[in-house]
């Protein structure tokens, strides 16, 4: 099988293709792109390729495009958990399976994310800023909040959430959580979106984007919400409407907010979002652990595997 790794790091993509010749697989090749690989660029580079390693560091989106310039292809897995940016709907009307990353870097997530709850609710990077950039030493401007005992709301209880409540009871914290699927799970009190805005001090969100989440949390959701809660995302960005948690900042109605920027997606300066002192940006840095970054190596590895034998897992539906 004629496999090809494709993504933006050279170390990372030598590691997976050298994981992969360990496990027999002699075949594999590495594209390192500079910018994202177009649908010319990889029927050129990668005309052969039956097995698609992919990253969205490499892909803007795999796309039908992508999908019909690979006439071998048979399997794609990526090297990642969300499959937003993968045409999987075009991948099976090619008889093209999909294998993605569950769980992989769930506990990387999890402590990134209430690493920056309590940075907000703290304001530790605020204040770092503001003694770097105005030899700033006074305690006042910097009044944060508790956790102890708070309520959180966690949007999204799968891998990830369950992570993040397991976190919060450490603090003694009521958790309150939405799951599409109403699945029951220990230590929290399943809520609808409304009663849970409504109730939380601190809100996490914690879903995949889809059709259905995209722009979730806007100026209605936001209004729900207690004056002063704080709120953050590992999610993908447009799930919270920009415009809409900006004004809330703006109004005290968000005291903080947080949240994991796209992958290699450079926030322009000048941006709003720059310009707010309670707003804590990490750039699509959540997952960036060595356990994590060799859990994605272990597991493309195990999806190939596990393809070749015809059994193959992690299957995106």
């Amino acid at each position: 099988m004629k496999i090809y790794i494709v993504g933006a790091t050279r170390e990372f993509n030598e590691s997976m293709q050298n994981a992969l010749r360990s496990s027999g697989q002699k075949d594999v090749s590495i594209i390192v792109v500079p910018k994202k690989i177009t649908p010319r660029e990889l029927a050129e580079k990668a005309g052969d390729c039956e097995i698609l390693v992919a990253s969205p560091s490499g892909f803007e989106r795999v796309s039908k495009e992508h999908v019909d310039s690979l006439p071998k292809l048979k399997f794609i897995t990526t090297t990642s958990v969300g499959t937003d940016w993968v045409d999987v709907q075009a991948a099976k009307e090619h008889g093209v399976i999909v294998s993605n990353q569950k769980g992989v870097n769930a506990e990387a997530v999890a402590e990134h994310c209430f690493g920056m709850i309590l940075d907000v609710a703290k304001r530790i990077t605020e204040a770092d800023r503001d003694i770097r950039e105005k030899g700033e030493y006074r305690s006042s401007p910097y009044m944060g909040i508790e956790l102890y005992g708070k309520t959180l709301g966690i949007i999204g209880i799968g891998d990830i959430g369950q992570r993040v409540a397991r976190i919060a009871k450490g603090f003694s914290m009521k958790v309150l959580g939405v799951n599409k699927s109403r699945k029951e799970v220990l230590g929290i009190e399943l809520e609808s979106l409304e009663t849970l805005l409504k109730e939380s001090d601190v809100i996490a969100v914690t879903i995949p984007l889809t059709t259905d989440t995209e722009n979730l949390l806007s100026e209605k959701e936001l209004n729900l919400m207690k004056p002063g809660v704080i709120l953050v995302s590992t999610s993908r960005e447009k799930i919270i409407n920009k415009e809409a948690v900006l004004d809330a900042v703006d109004s005290g109605k968000v005291s903080g907010y947080g949240f994991d920027a796209e992958i290699l997606s450079p926030i322009k300066k000048g941006d709003p979002y720059l310009k707010r002192r309670r707003v804590v940006i990490t750039p699509h840095s959540a997952s960036m652990t060595r356990e994590a970054n060799q859990g994605y190596i272990d597991m493309t590895v195990e999806n190939v595997m596990a393809f070749l034998i015809e059994k193959p897992i992690r299957v995106v539906e």
